[in-house]
């Protein structure tokens, strides 16, 4: 065939106007306008360029250039992703109007599109240095979150219900966010240097978007009788006990980040660090408890230090002399751009490298590896980088947008496995957003830990003054590489040993192969008579079955674990010998299924032979030889 035929066949597949139409098929079109909506228009547009605008709208506009307390600002903006386990049980035991997500998106639009609104044109956004306007942020990462998890759960239903569809949906989501990412980038690239209130202006329509779609009802979510759920509260309270613990204290840290000390914030969130794992170990499924603790202490260990990181790289020549000097264009935008093709090249090679292995490899392998890309920082901290050669921009965006953003997806991927497998069923939206939830306030907690370093490391980034950075490395050393390789031995301790292709809600209720033969012998113990009961004598074998025996033992049994001489079922190795009528039937099948290896039965051998057997007396003109073939006169 000619190959430009081929090609002009294969064109609607390349661009994707198949996919499209599946979608459109399985899912309808305005299904698919609102997952556009939200994690092209909110999870993508406004969570990318609202996180870049924090840093040039508070140290360039409202003049905030203490590291400290630009990290504490920093992370009450983001204290919303902690709150999804609270906003996802909220909306579950309280529908409003009928309905358990529709109005909750439009109210957390509503709200997001109000900050957006004040923040970029609003005069009072420098009241509090800086705290006014990084609530205004922690609101608009409220609709982010809100509607990231709402609409999570309408199309994880959609996917139930069209398993056909396979992995359409997920791809679509991801492929929306990379786009997103993408423009994004761009977008920022292009308004850098200029007003910082322009970036919030360009979210402003984005967040406002998504109203309409949902409004009229292309969510497709059906209308149910309002109320109180007092039944599904109660039956879940020990998640929402957990969710509500957590939203307190997440509340409570951005409390202490916007009006406490560096100690104060250190103290806090290690305390209340220290309850949620209690609770957990305690109010969970041990296997979900001790996953959740995994995952919140290899995010809060991780510690963030942003506020030293950036100004060092992005300061000028009066406050770090012979630094990087990133411009923001190159350092919001372009390196963003590449360090999201770096995160898909990331997915790719978890799927090639870790998809199938043990999570326990897969944890510490990340952790290790994530380690090692801190390097880098390092390296050009201490200028490693220029003795040998390769510019700043090169080495960065070589090190930290392509390493680092590889190693921190496949960081990332283990984890949407282990959570999606520990899901019981008819509770996953639950269970997912506690346990995403977690470790997102693990991440804040490790951010809050961070801020109390940088104090502590003597980090000076005052703008127009001599900055101090001559303990950064000692920082990163601190806080990316010593505290995260403590969180591999926790591994063996928290993860459960098993491979990611492996069934852990069968493992978790007890129904694996060893725990199933345990129960077996015990049900067998059971049927025994007791030891002074006198045992019945083997009775004599047919004339039959003895010439079959005797048959048997002149060759090598195969497929099969032979019996002792005597005994009429097969006892585990290294039991003694028992009487045909010691147990009960139960227990013989049970103690037989418990000792005996599942095997591929062998050609020639007695069950092999029985099971032809049986076949030839039904069908007698398809009787077969010994050797498996047709015999010579059979009818």
């Amino acid at each position: 065939m000619n190959p430009f035929v081929n090609l002009w066949q294969r064109l609607p597949s390349l661009l994707g106007v198949r996919f499209a139409q599946r979608m459109n098929t399985n899912f309808g079109w305005r299904f698919v306008v609102i997952l556009f909506s939200t994690y092209f228009g909110i999870k993508g547009i406004v969570y990318f360029i609202s996180r870049s605008a924090f840093l040039p709208f508070l140290r360039i506009k409202l003049g905030v250039d203490d590291a400290p307390r630009f990290q504490a600002l920093f992370t009450v903006s983001l204290l919303p992703w902690s709150l999804k386990p609270l906003i996802g049980m909220v909306s579950d035991v309280l529908p409003i109007g009928g309905y358990y997500k529709r109005w909750y998106i439009v109210g957390s639009a509503v709200i997001g599109t109000a900050a957006c609104a004040v923040l970029a044109s609003a005069p009072i956004v420098t009241v509090g240095e800086g705290a006014l306007a990084a609530v205004l942020f922690f609101f608009i990462h409220v609709e982010s979150s809100a509607s990231d998890l709402l609409v999570e759960g309408i199309y994880s239903e959609k996917m139930v219900q069209k398993p056909e569809s396979g992995a359409d949906m997920v791809t679509t989501v991801w492929a929306l966010q990379m786009v997103a990412t993408l423009a994004g980038a761009c977008i920022v690239g292009v308004v850098a240097d200029k007003n910082p209130s322009i970036y919030i202006w360009i979210c402003l329509p984005f967040a406002a978007q998504i109203v309409l779609p949902v409004a009229a009802g292309w969510l497709g979510e059906e209308r149910t009788t309002s109320g109180f759920r007092k039944a599904k509260l109660v039956e879940n309270g020990h998640f929402f006990f957990i969710g509500s613990v957590m939203a307190a204290g997440a509340l409570g840290l951005g409390a202490a980040s916007l009006w406490g000390s560096t100690v104060v914030q250190a103290a806090y969130s290690m305390t209340i660090g220290v309850v949620l794992c209690a609770l957990s170990l305690w109010l969970l499924p041990p296997m979900l408890g001790k996953a959740q603790v995994y995952m919140f202490l290899s995010s809060a260990m991780n510690l963030s230090i942003i506020g030293a990181m950036q100004p060092f790289y992005i300061s000028g020549p009066e406050c770090n002399p012979g630094g990087p000097q990133f411009d923001l264009a190159f350092f919001l935008s372009w390196s963003a751009a590449l360090g999201a093709v770096a995160g898909l090249l990331g997915v790719v090679i978890f799927q090639r490298v870790l998809s199938r292995t043990f999570y326990r490899r897969a944890f510490w392998t990340t952790t290790v590896l994530e380690v090692a890309a801190a390097i880098v920082d390092i390296a050009i901290v201490q200028r490693w980088n220029i003795r040998a050669g390769i510019s700043d921009r090169l080495f960065y965006l070589l090190g930290d947008s392509i390493i680092q953003d590889v190693v921190v997806m496949m960081d990332f991927m283990p984890e949407i496995v282990l959570i999606s497998k520990l899901c019981p069923p008819g509770m996953e939206s639950t269970v997912y957003a506690l346990l995403a939830g977690f470790s997102n306030f693990g991440t804040a907690v490790g951010s809050s830990i961070g801020a109390f370093a940088i104090d502590q490391f003597d980090i000076v980034t005052t703008k127009g003054g001599p900055c101090d950075f001559s303990n950064l490395t000692w920082l990163i050393i601190v806080a990316h590489i010593i505290l995260p390789l403590l969180t591999v031995p926790l591994t063996f301790l928290l993860i459960p040993d098993a491979r990611m292709t492996d069934d852990l809600l069968g493992v978790a209720s007890g129904s694996t192969p060893a725990t199933a033969c345990r129960a077996a012998r015990r049900v067998a113990a059971a049927c025994a008579p007791p030891a002074s009961a006198p045992s019945r004598p083997p009775q004599a074998a047919a004339p039959a079955r003895a010439r079959a025996r005797a048959r048997r033992a002149r060759r090598p049994a195969v497929g099969r674990r032979r019996a002792p001489q005597g005994s009429a079922h097969r006892p585990r190795p290294g039991a003694a010998p028992s009487t045909p009528r010691r147990m009960c039937r139960v227990g013989r099948l049970a103690a037989a299924a418990a000792a005996t290896p599942r095997r591929r039965l062998g050609r020639h051998s007695g069950a092999w032979r029985r099971q032809r057997a049986r076949a030839s007396s039904a069908w007698p003109s398809q009787r077969l030889g010994r050797d498996g073939r047709r015999a010579a006169g059979a009818r």
